[in-house]
């Protein structure tokens, strides 16, 4: 309760205070930034600290709403990251492809309800954000939520044409005395020339430029303030910025403190879009749009070998708001120390280099678990000789026995540097030497597919995402992230050649130690395989031995008989 007593008003003017106090806090626990809950991906954005962001995706995929949320968190002093100052005033930017676009899209995402659904919980009572899956049958109920920004907080707004929403500044005040109070929200078009001179602590790109001279002015202007830059974009650049920047985002991945770093929106992976709406809307794309529309890519990804690829669909596990997206993702609650359970069938390939050496795990669990292919760890050894690579790949197996082993043959009955011995030849000694085996080839090994474009596009059809029913799209091919970091990142480097002629389907030989194991595993067609257990084959045993005895016995009861007969 409110104590009122210090204030000098009578009882019908303390309860209308009171009222309206009621009103701010309903507001302020209502207001659109205290209910959006934010998918893997977007949280992922929220939380990176890199002076440049880009986040791009299909649509419907998420990266507008995350970085119009991250302008409204910095402008409120509510980033829960602390990215932003929040102790004087900001200046923010906000830079669309046309000044229509500022209108349309700023500041209705900022500044109007609807930015996304929310609905009242049946058994909290409270509201929170719409669930098209949990709140089927629902949509009656559901209602528009409140602005990221409210309109309490705007002070003034400089128009430059009203009646289109189209505006030039908007002056928020996040709370009355707040060190805040004065913050800016600049919207600028493309069209025009990039604004110079002024610092600011946070820029935001909606979507494509009409000017490349936009992005290293923009950048610039951040510099006097440690300021940041983020970036949403569906795949239709017609510039070369967005490419330079994806290019250093790919160098930089893996480093401690990346420059820029790039997220991925997926329109089939959105859990806040009804499962029945994705689906009719896929079924209408063309395969060519679903690349662009659904999977977010654009004209850059015609470099990459795998494009369809993004960790935030093929890592395992994923948790929408605590739940798992599938059944699956809930089967690893120990990801660093999860092995196959005995009934899933295991496979491995090996690429015995000397520079690098790499051997990739993959398990396919049963029927009843799902048609997967789990790529569930690797090995990846620098300056490795064939010695280090047995003996990692019997750590890794941990006493299981795999269905088979692939091997890269062609480079493999290449004799090591000094040694008359093939890598193959010494690699099967070792195993030998280490107790090391497989079902099928015992301490030998299978050829991996030397077809190199069939490989290819065996894995690209596990990496297309599928309908599973409950409103669940994911593909065959998943990977335990936090096992698998290599493999992650050779996915997003692998290259195809590019030549003065344009882009060549010939992947580029590096980057692929990985990539060429995932190909002759998914060449294969590894299938689960019913495995007798050590239980059922004491059983078989026992009952051979059994049978055997009982035909002996038979057979010198009939030997008896003809010897009494004997003259």
């Amino acid at each position: 309760m409110v104590d009122l007593s210090h204030i000098p008003l009578d009882g019908e003017a303390k309860r209308q205070v009171l009222r309206e106090l009621a009103q701010e806090l309903l507001e302020r626990r209502t207001a659109g930034l205290a209910l959006y809950r934010p998918m893997p991906e977007q949280e992922r954005f929220h939380a990176c600290p890199a002076k440049v962001r880009v986040f791009r995706g299909g649509v419907r995929s998420g990266k507008s709403m995350a970085c119009y949320v991250e302008v409204a968190r910095a402008a409120l002093g509510q980033d829960p990251y602390g990215k932003y100052p929040t102790n004087r005033p900001l200046d923010i930017w906000v830079v669309c492809y046309e000044e229509s676009n500022i209108g349309r899209t700023v500041w209705r995402y900022l500044f109007c309800p609807g930015a996304y659904w929310i609905i009242e919980d049946p058994q909290t009572k409270q509201l929170r954000a719409w669930d098209p899956a949990l709140d089927a049958g629902r949509e009656s109920e559901r209602m528009p939520a409140r602005p990221f920004i409210p309109e309490r907080c705007v002070r003034t707004v400089a128009w430059r044409f009203k009646k289109d929403r189209i505006f030039s500044s908007v002056i928020i005040d996040p709370a009355p005395g707040h060190p805040m109070c004065g913050t800016t929200i600049r919207a600028f078009s493309s069209g025009r020339e990039p604004p110079q001179s002024d610092p600011v602590d946070l820029v935001m790109i909606d979507e494509d430029l009409k000017q490349e001279a936009f992005v290293p002015e923009l950048i610039s202007r951040l510099a006097d303030r440690g300021g940041k830059l983020i970036w949403a974009v569906f795949p239709h650049s017609k510039n070369n910025a967005l490419i330079r920047l994806h290019r250093q985002a790919e160098q930089e991945r893996g480093l401690p403190n990346p420059s820029v770093v790039e997220f991925r929106g997926i329109f089939s992976a959105n859990p806040y879009l009804p499962e029945e709406e994705r689906r009719r809307t896929l079924a209408l794309w063309t395969e060519e749009e679903r690349k662009s529309r659904d999977q977010g890519e654009f004209a850059l990804d015609s470099v990459l070998v795998y494009p369809e690829f993004t960790p935030s669909v093929h890592a395992l596990p994923i948790y929408y708001g605590g739940t798992p997206r599938h059944p699956i993702d809930s089967l690893f609650p120990n990801v660093m120390a999860w092995m196959p359970p005995q009934d899933w069938t295991i496979y491995v390939a090996i690429d015995p280099g000397h520079t690098v050496g790499a051997a990739l795990f993959i398990a396919i669990p049963p029927p009843e678990v799902g048609d997967f292919i789990i790529a569930y760890d690797e090995v990846y050894i620098r300056n490795c000789d064939v010695k280090q690579m047995a003996q990692a790949i019997k750590r890794k197996l941990q006493g299981r026995r795999p269905e088979a082993f692939y091997i890269d043959m062609q480079g493999a009955r290449v004799s090591t540097a000094g040694v008359s011995y093939t890598a193959i030849k010494l690699l099967e000694n070792y195993f030998r030497e280490l107790g090391i085996a497989s079902v099928r080839t015992g301490s030998g090994f299978y050829p991996g597919s030397t077809d190199v474009a069939g490989r290819i596009a065996e894995v690209r059809d596990t990496l297309i995402t599928r309908e599973l029913g409950g409103g669940v799209y994911m593909p065959k091919f998943l990977y335990l992230q936090a096992r698998c970091p290599n493999l992650e990142r050779e996915f997003l480097s692998y290259r195809k050649r590019v030549g003065r002629t344009g882009v060549d389907d010939t992947p580029v030989a590096a980057d692929n130690h990985l990539m060429d194991c995932l190909g002759y595993l998914i060449a294969a067609h590894p299938k689960h395989v019913v495995r007798p257990t050590v239980a059922d084959q004491k059983e078989r045993l026992r009952k051979e031995l059994l049978n055997r005895s009982k035909k002996q016995r038979r057979k010198n009861v009939r030997l008896g008989v003809l010897g009494g007969d004997s003259p």
